[in-house]
């Protein structure tokens, strides 16, 4: 989401079982996270008990060239973001609020199990093995 900061801001809360990791190298920032070993015990458990939020605000003014968001099982909410956008999610819902982007953004989702919005309305197009929605321009 767009924030009121000048820096870009990134807001996540730790469960015990997961480590993070946040880098930046060439003009890229990610963000990952992976178990540490402890309970709990099955990595399965461990996807579906993570109930963690990851909240990026990027500076007003700035524009990245790409955004790109992936997730094995999250949710994943866009607010007010422009440019080239790719979200892929394995169970989750995608969410993209544009109402204040300009209509030359680019946008790419994907999820195998999840819905797709765009501005509250459901916009995706269901093929044999995942849910997708694209809007291409010429940006």
């Amino acid at each position: 989401m767009k924030g009121s900061s000048d820096k870009i801001v990134i807001s996540y809360e730790q469960p015990d079982w997961l480590i993070h990791n946040i880098d930046s190298k060439g003009g890229i920032l990610s963000f990952s996270e992976r178990t540490n070993g402890r309970l709990p015990l099955f990595s399965l458990v461990s996807l579906h008990e993570s109930r963690t939020e990851l909240l990026v605000s990027l500076p007003g003014g700035y524009g990245p060239d790409n955004l790109s968001v992936e997730s094995t099982g999250g949710h994943v909410f866009v607010s007010s973001l422009a440019g080239n956008i790719s979200i892929k999610t394995l169970t989750g819902n995608i969410n993209y609020n544009l109402s204040s982007a300009p209509v030359e953004s680019d946008i790419k989702a994907s999820t195998v199990s999840g819905a797709i919005k765009v501005n509250g309305s459901e916009v995706d197009k269901k093929t044999y093995e995942r849910v997708e929605y694209a809007r291409e321009t010429p940006s």
